[in-house]
């Protein structure tokens, strides 16, 4: 039962007796002194005991008031410190999740730096790589020139052989014909159709072995 309900319970007894009419009392023979009325008596008696259930109440009330007071203050400091603590948790929580972005962004920038510098060292090698063919195309152009020129000058030596073979052959010098010819027969693949062609006819007065 709680504090209010017993309260309802204790006034509606005080009105109970305050409105309840005193018994009926038998006549006293008269005597002398005139004797105090019962009725005055009774009500008196009621008086106090009423003052006295009602102090009863109001103490019982004030207790039951400073008893509320007390668990909801006990409550509310409670409250306080669970909400303290929550406050503390969350700003812990949220120094951990600082902590923890800023950690990500430092490893973000230094992954963007990384890149930046792979970036760098790919297009370093790119233009190493470019250059490097550029070089080698120029190599192998000048390679071919070369073999050109040294073709060309092969071909004239063979040509120049061809006619020296020809002219000592003209003159009956056979040492000087000899020696053309021994040369010449090495170089005769640089020589065109018409020049082997020829060649081929000289060889015939070549000294048959």
């Amino acid at each position: 039962m709680t504090d209010k309900s017993k309260a309802k319970k204790l006034l509606r007894k005080v009105e109970d007796m305050i409105e309840e009419k005193p018994e009926p009392q038998t006549e006293q023979p008269v005597t002398e002194a005139p004797a105090e009325k019962p009725g005055a008596n009774l009500s008196a008696k009621r008086r106090a005991a009423l003052v006295n259930y009602l102090a009863g109440l109001l103490t019982l009330a004030f207790g039951a008031v400073l008893i509320s007071m007390l668990v909801q203050q006990r409550d509310n400091r409670n409250t306080v410190n669970i909400l303290t603590n929550d406050k503390t948790n969350a700003l812990a929580k949220a120094e951990q999740l600082q902590d923890a972005n800023r950690e990500l962004q430092e490893q973000m920038n230094a992954l963007e730096r990384r890149v930046k510098q792979m970036e760098e060292a790919n297009d370093l090698m790119r233009m190493t790589i470019n250059k490097k063919d550029e070089e080698n195309q120029e190599a192998a152009e000048t390679i071919a020139k070369l073999q050109e020129e040294i073709k060309a000058a092969s071909s004239k030596k063979a040509y120049e052989l061809l006619l020296a073979a020809q002219n000592a052959l003209d003159q009956e010098d056979s040492e000087s014909f000899l020696r053309a010819m021994t040369e010449l027969l090495t170089m005769k693949n640089e020589l065109g159709e018409a020049g082997q062609a020829l060649c081929k006819e000289l060889e015939a007065y070549l000294p048959q072995e």
